[in-house]
């Protein structure tokens, strides 16, 4: 979960593959000690840059076979300080950064380890 205090929104990680995460709005009602409302703004879409095969393949890279784990979800989510872009990352290692009112793409980069550079990609 990430809250922006500056635009008073919540993101929670929601159902893996249907949705990266939902949006809600958190208003606190002035005069009333603990007066607080969440209402559901929208779901954001899930991403085709989250694609399995794409996962599937860095994922095999970093563990023995027999481990994998086809299903895709996102792991960790924050917003930008203005609360206007968010970025999250999904469990093979995918960051993505989209806006935050229309849940449109910006830009994704594939996070690789450290010590190789040459598992790392950079999408526009």
């Amino acid at each position: 979960m990430a809250y922006n205090s500056r635009r008073g929104i919540l993101g929670a990680m929601s159902v893996a593959g249907k949705t990266a995460y939902q949006l809600f709005d958190i208003e606190y009602t002035f005069g009333q000690k603990g007066n607080y409302s969440v209402r559901p703004l929208r779901k954001s879409k899930w991403h085709w840059q989250y694609s399995d095969e794409e996962g599937i393949y860095f994922f095999l890279l970093l563990l023995p076979i027999n481990n994998h784990y086809i299903d895709n979800s996102i792991t960790s989510i924050d917003f930008s300080p203005s609360g206007e872009t968010t970025a999250t990352i999904d469990k093979y290692g995918i960051c993505l950064i989209s806006d935050v009112n229309t849940s449109s793409y910006k830009f994704h980069m594939v996070m690789g380890m450290k010590s190789n550079p040459a598992f790392r990609k950079i999408f526009f």
